[in-house]
């Protein structure tokens, strides 16, 4: 009995299973999407909505599913099936538009903007940007980023609106230097637009003048010092050497000249050589490569360099006569002239600058001292006014009413032919201008010398003081003071100022736009060999 009730049992079960519908399968596929496969169980002759889907793919819209890969769509999203058997599905995609624009990233032109849909591909069109001084590298998908494709290159357009940026190459271009008359050469140099660099220092010689700097153009300005930082451009440049003459230096003669009212105070001075000009702006910046000079007030670079220090009129004599192979004549105590920069001359009173002594045996250029320039002003041996000459001594020029002066007691009636000036009475010929004016435009004196008397005030080597009384040989004034001596008068004077023996003076780091400078050398005699 028990035998025939597990029988009975077994065999329920087996129909059981025979007889109940079994449940199948609808598996959906990505296809190109992202997101976890999914099955849905359906059980055979049901009919239910399919599952939503859920995949995503960047770029593209969902359209429904297909029964093979490449479709077509035989069912939407969420459509009720019929299940009749295991199947799968695939997600069908279509793929979105989007725009392709192109930016010249520094450059010029323009590209039309582009349309096309995700993961196309065609070949880009050939840029027309165009960037002064760079070749075109390709395309980058970021302003700073690596060309990713060159021009006309075949490109797949991503999963949205996309912007590709230029990439731009530096070309390499030649900076040439141009002798411009003077001896020697110079190898070119080379350099990548956009790049920074010294260039080389001069080396081209030519006798008889000062290197300036480097023009634009073979009688331009001056448009780069002497090495100067530059940064290329497009094209290749050539520099062209700028030279200004050197100081015109005439021999003034010594000799013994009566300096006062006191016919017992007499000055000897030595023989020594003096600039024929003021030192002007374009000779004081081919030699400092600085220009201290106002140019509201100033008759441009021919004009007398102004708004000078003494102290900076110093740092240029030595200057200078590095350049030209001489003994510098001024030591600072802890300054190396060689190596001195514009910035390091003090605008302040200084008084290790003010303790610079001179070398009397250096050959160098110096400013004169004041005996030096009453002398040369008066003419020297020259002096015009013979009646003045007592015993071979210069008794009268120190009364003089301006440099090179032949009227009598001071007058001053042809001041404005010798003169540049401003105020004062008026001269017979026009009224001169409220400015520098180019230096020699005035009458020389009877050394051939030029705006001694005005144009700009002319520092002195001396410590401005009294005086000693009685005889003086080759004065230099007080060891010490306060002030340098100024002498010469200017442009925006008083005619009174301009007679020889009228002094001024100044705080030697004080600039003024009236205020320049001639220089003088020494004679020195030479020990034969």
């Amino acid at each position: 009995m028990k035998f025939l009730w597990a029988a009975l049992g077994v065999l329920v079960v087996v129909v059981t299973i025979l007889l109940w519908p079994h449940p199948t399968e609808v598996i959906f596929q990505a296809n190109g999407g992202d997101g976890t496969p999914k099955v849905q169980l359906i059980a055979k002759g049901d009919s239910v909505p399919l599952l939503h889907n859920t995949f995503v793919r960047k770029g593209y819209q969902f359209l429904g599913w297909a029964r093979s890969v490449t479709g077509p769509v035989v069912l939407a999203d969420g459509e009720p099936y019929t299940m009749q058997k295991t199947i799968r599905l695939w997600a069908i995609w279509k793929p979105l538009v989007y725009r392709l624009t192109f930016d010249p990233n520094g450059g010029t032109g323009q590209i039309p903007a582009l349309t096309r849909s995700t993961d196309s591909t065609a070949p880009l069109p050939l840029q027309h940007f165009t960037r002064p001084g760079y070749h075109f590298v390709g395309w980058a998908t970021q302003q700073n980023g690596p060309a990713v494709g060159a021009d006309g290159a075949v490109y797949r357009m991503g999963p949205s609106n996309t912007t590709l940026y230029a990439v731009w190459g530096p070309n390499q271009y030649q900076i040439s230097f141009e002798a411009s008359g003077a001896l020697g050469s110079m190898p070119p140099e080379f350099l990548f637009t956009g790049q920074q660099a010294l260039l080389h220092p001069n080396t081209f010689v030519r006798p008889g003048y000062l290197f300036a700097g480097w023009a634009l153009s073979p009688h331009g300005g001056i448009f780069y010092p002497d090495r100067a930082n530059v940064v290329m451009r497009s094209g290749n440049l050539p520099l062209y050497a700028v030279w200004v003459a050197q100081p015109t230096m005439l021999p003034v003669p010594g000799g013994t000249f009566q300096r006062d009212q006191r016919a017992e105070d007499t000055s000897t001075v030595l023989s020594f050589l003096m600039s024929r000009y003021d030192i002007t702006r374009a000779q004081f910046y081919a030699v400092m490569q600085a220009d201290p000079s106002y140019s509201g007030d100033s008759s441009g670079w021919e004009g007398p360099v102004e708004n000078v220090s003494w102290y900076q009129a110093i740092a240029f004599c030595n200057e200078l006569s590095l350049k030209e192979g001489l003994t510098p004549v001024y030591s600072v105590p802890g300054v190396d002239f060689r190596y001195l920069s514009w910035s390091e001359i003090p605008s302040y009173n200084n008084t290790t600058w003010n303790s610079a002594q001179a070398n009397p045996l250096a050959d160098g250029f110096r400013l004169p001292t004041e005996m030096e320039w009453m002398w040369a002003a008066m003419g020297a041996t020259s002096d015009s006014l013979r009646s003045d000459w007592h015993d071979k001594i210069d008794t009268g020029g120190w009364k003089k009413g301006y440099a090179g002066s032949r009227e009598p007691y001071g007058e001053q009636k042809y001041l404005s032919r010798y003169a540049v000036y401003g105020w004062g009475p008026r001269p017979t010929s026009p009224y001169s201008p409220q400015k520098t004016a180019v230096v020699g435009s005035k009458l020389p004196n009877e050394l051939g010398l030029y705006d001694l008397s005005g144009n700009v005030w002319q520092w002195c080597w001396d410590w401005d003081g009294h005086y000693p009384s009685g005889r003086l040989n080759n004065y230099q004034g007080p060891p010490s003071g306060e002030e340098r001596v100024l002498r010469g008068s200017s442009w925006v004077d008083f005619s009174s100022l301009f007679r020889l023996s009228f002094r001024n003076d100044s705080s030697p780091e004080k600039q003024h736009t009236n205020v320049g400078f001639r220089v003088v050398r020494s004679e020195i005699q030479k020990a034969p060999l």
